[in-house]
């Protein structure tokens, strides 16, 4: 079986998504750092979570946008109108 982590940096994955055009996107948590999601369209990861200020990653839905449902600190729904490449908080908890 291949390999198909590289590049994950997260302790643990809490939820995945996946678009229209088959990139994945999963969320996780850092343990004390914000929280990260990945981007991948191969089995090669990216972070994605400029912008993105927390520390756990529980939900991710993909509408055209992707939002992220955090918590842990500035609780609440991030938005990004870019796959991912830059974050804004757009529905405080």
């Amino acid at each position: 079986m291949e390999k198909a982590n590289n590049g994950l940096s997260a302790l643990y994955e809490s939820c995945i998504a996946i678009n229209a055009a088959g990139d994945i996107f999963p969320g996780g948590d850092l343990k004390g750092f914000p929280g990260v999601i990945h981007r991948s369209t191969d089995s090669n990861w990216t972070p994605v979570n400029n912008g993105l200020e927390c520390g756990n990653i529980w939900r991710i839905n993909l509408t055209g946008e992707i939002f992220a449902g955090t918590a842990g600190c500035e609780d609440g729904a991030y938005r990004s109108t870019d796959d991912g490449e830059s974050w804004a908080l757009t529905i405080p908890a």
